[in-house]
């Protein structure tokens, strides 16, 4: 089990997402938005970010480069409405894992994170 960071503005997404990622056997910690899950970050060291990229007070993109000055290596997946290839563009340079658009079914998510936290491939134990 994993301990997931999940931030984003709207409820019903949290809720969608963090229920699939609960089903899937992961510990999740939810933050309303970029500013409420940099905090988060810094309190509990999680073992993933799921973000989305469009939030108020400090949006996905500001939250992920300031989680990257402090740990280069964690991986992060977005989760976004945004389809704009600028933007996937700057998702990937900033290293993260997988980008997914919204809206979005259990299986790929779980997928997505599970490949993120283990990008060998090895089974963890």
């Amino acid at each position: 089990m994993a301990r997931i960071l999940l931030a984003d503005d709207s409820r019903l997404s949290r809720r969608i997402l963090a229920g699939a990622l609960r089903a899937g056997g992961h510990d999740v910690r939810e933050a309303n938005d970029g500013a409420e899950a940099l905090e988060a970050y810094r309190a509990e060291r999680p073992d993933c970010l799921l973000t989305d990229l469009l939030m108020p007070n400090l949006d996905g993109f500001g939250l992920i480069e300031a989680v990257r000055c402090e740990d280069a290596g964690l991986p992060i997946v977005v989760a976004s409405a945004d389809i704009q290839q600028t933007s996937h563009d700057r998702c990937h340079a900033l290293g993260v894992a997988a980008l997914l658009t919204k809206p979005i079914k259990g299986e790929p998510l779980l997928a997505a994170v599970d490949g993120a936290l283990n990008p060998t491939g090895t089974p963890s134990v």
